[in-house]
């Protein structure tokens, strides 16, 4: 996250199964990155336990809030968000997996993604329901496959994104 890359890709994918921690550096630069148009889907890794969500759990709320300050307070993505309908319709919001059968204590609730905004701009899409351990699975649901497709068609399409300023760009 530290790198001056990262602003070349209109979608970072942060993936993580323990507590962790960012540099000042690499914060500031998330944050900037997400206020240049960035998109970053994140997402829990590994087991919970019962009395709490996976342990990454509070080290991607900790990095959301601070590379946004008071903006970065993940809150619900609305059931009929566009990211639910970029490529595939999921009418009912994101799809449920076998976390959204029981609600851990200060997890993410059932059948939601939490998201993060800058403006009208949704910004961050964090999850809690291991969509990814699916997508590089031979075995892994398509429905979760589909979801991800969504993922990656609203990052590149979303007004205001670095994709769109990317091949707006492109002609010059």
């Amino acid at each position: 996250l530290s790198s001056p890359d990262i602003f070349a890709y209109p979608l970072l994918v942060i993936t993580a199964d323990a507590a962790f921690d960012t540099t000042p550096v690499e914060t500031n630069n998330l944050g900037k990155y997400l206020r240049s148009g960035g998109f970053v889907f994140m997402e829990t890794c590994g087991a919970s336990g019962d009395d709490g969500p996976s342990p990454s759990a509070a080290s991607f709320r900790k990095l959301v809030k601070g590379a946004l300050g008071p903006s970065g307070e993940l809150r619900p993505v609305p059931g009929d968000h566009f990211l639910y309908h970029s490529r595939f319709d999921f009418d009912d919001g994101p799809p449920r997996t076998r976390r959204d059968d029981t609600e851990t204590p200060g997890g993410q609730p059932p059948g939601i993604l939490e998201g993060a905004w800058i403006g009208e701009r949704l910004a961050v899409v964090y999850s809690e329901k291991q969509y990814a351990e699916s997508w590089g699975n031979p075995k892994g649901s398509d429905t979760y496959r589909r979801m991800g497709v969504n993922i990656v068609a609203f990052a590149l399409t979303q007004p205001g994104g670095i994709a769109v300023r990317l091949v707006d760009d492109s002609g010059r």
